[in-house]
């Protein structure tokens, strides 16, 4: 899952939650005026618009790929559904009140997720479940050092 945006399973999407494209037109323009990167990821692969010092940092600090490069247009007509800007958390209040709808995750000094308000991960982890039978083999188990859950599951009785 996407911050719960989507979720997808063997390569099937089960569940689409995508950024309106007014908003994602409006974040575009903002990283243009303030001149910071900005990934758009769409289903299946992610763009920037330019590549700087704040980028290559926070990649290499967290071991990310580099998305492809490419120029934005004013609008932006593909479906957009998590978006990743490269700027200081200034930048951030300058642009963030104007995005209707949108809230912030900032997971670096120069590296914030933008997405809905009512998006997260709970919400696609959520719409992941009905896809197990109760012959299915899921099981959960919590990480002794991060108190986070590893799930593992067998998809050969899924429906």
């Amino acid at each position: 899952t996407m911050n719960g945006s989507n979720a997808i399973i063997d390569g099937n999407i089960i569940y689409k939650y995508p950024i309106p494209s007014n908003v994602v037109d409006k974040m575009i323009l903002y990283a243009k005026r303030l001149k910071f990167g900005l990934t758009l990821i769409e289903e299946s692969e992610g763009h920037i618009n330019m590549i700087d010092d704040r980028v290559i940092s926070a990649h290499e600090k967290y071991g990310t790929r580099f998305p492809q490069p490419r120029h934005f247009p004013d609008h932006y007509d593909r479906v957009v559904y998590q978006m990743i800007a490269f700027c200081d958390a200034f930048d951030e209040s300058l642009f963030l009140p104007h995005l209707e709808n949108c809230k912030s995750a900032r997971w670096d000094e120069y590296a914030v997720d933008i997405m809905l308000k009512d998006s997260d991960k709970s919400k696609g982890t959520k719409s992941c479940k009905f896809i197990f039978t109760k012959k299915s083999n899921f099981n959960s188990s919590p990480c002794k050092k991060t108190k986070h859950y590893k799930i593992t599951y067998n998809t050969t009785n899924a429906i």
